[in-house]
């Protein structure tokens, strides 16, 4: 299996462009994030490295936003100007404790997408809820043909259709309107 390079943190308010930071991030950090809305438009977005004793915090707006979904996300690296990179082997990221306004994901009833290269090939896949706030995304760029994962107990699994740079969809999440 190959090892991600060392790579630079970022985060972003969609659809507007990311925000990189020169903060340092190796394969097995524990990272964490959150989101908040301060109203008329207005969020805070945090980013914590615990591994490498790092937070940085973004004030960011969208005046588009509808506040009716949540998004926990593995996604392609992109170069800054938009255009998604081709995915690395990143074996597989775990992500615990996903809510979204301090509800456990899997009580909303959420759906799992599975990127899917315009080839029509699965390049990573999202396991099941378990414990309803933890999954597991996976590198799965083995050259087959895409499937969508097994349904959860408590969520509809789809793959995505939308997304860009000839990708179905360019990240991995599990999400949920509310």
């Amino acid at each position: 299996m190959a090892v991600p390079r060392p790579t630079r943190a970022g985060s972003r308010c969609s659809p507007q462009a990311p925000v990189f930071y020169d903060n340092p991030v190796q394969p097995g950090d524990a990272m964490s994030a959150s989101v908040a809305a301060n109203g008329g438009g207005a969020f805070t977005l945090t980013l914590t490295d615990s591994t490498q004793g790092w937070t940085q915090t973004t004030n960011q707006a969208s005046n588009a936003a509808q506040l009716g979904s949540a998004e926990v996300i593995a996604e392609a690296p992109s170069d800054g100007t938009g255009a998604v990179l081709p995915l690395s082997n990143f074996g597989t990221v775990s992500f615990t404790n996903a809510t979204a306004d301090n509800t456990a994901l899997g009580n909303e009833n959420p759906a799992a997408l599975t990127m899917v290269s315009a080839n029509d090939v699965t390049e990573a896949t999202p396991s099941a809820l378990t414990g309803g706030n933890a999954f597991t995304v996976t590198w799965d760029s083995n050259g087959t043909n895409a499937t969508a994962p097994a349904p959860a107990d408590t969520a509809a699994a789809a793959t995505g259709t939308g997304g860009t740079s000839g990708r179905h969809h360019h990240h991995h999440d599990w999400w949920f309107g509310g």
